[in-house]
C-alpha cells in the first residue's frame, strides 16, 4: 500500500475545526483516503501532537485524536537505535 507521511501541522490542521488550514486539511485527508492511500506517522509525531492539542485545545480534542483518527494512522516507533540511524544520516 502506498503511504504518505503526516507531521504534527498536517494533524493539528485537521483537528482543530478552527485552524486557518483545517479545510485544505481535510480535503487532503479525505482525498488520500478516497486514493486508499495510507496515513503514516512517527512515535515523535504522536508525542508532539498530544502535546499540542492538549496545550491549545484541550483533552476533548485530544481524545477524538485517539479515539477516531489515531486508528487510520500507522504509528512508526522510534526507539534508540531508530533515532540516533536518522541522526546519523542527516548529519553524515
Amino acid at each position: 500500500m502506498t503511504e504518505t507521511f503526516v507531521d504534527t501541522s498536517a494533524l493539528y490542521a485537521f483537528l482543530v475545526e478552527d485552524d486557518d488550514n483545517h479545510a485544505a486539511a481535510e480535503d487532503a485527508v479525505m482525498a488520500l483516503r478516497a486514493e486508499r492511500v495510507g496515513l503514516a506517522t512517527s512515535s515523535f509525531v504522536v508525542v508532539e501532537t498530544v502535546s499540542l492539542l492538549q496545550a491549545r485545545v484541550g483533552v476533548a480534542t485530544v481524545r477524538a485524536f485517539y479515539f477516531d483518527f489515531f486508528p487510520l494512522l500507522r504509528v512508526i516507533a522510534v526507539d534508540d537505535a531508530l533515532f540516533h540511524r536518522a541522526m546519523h544520516a542527516l548529519l553524515g
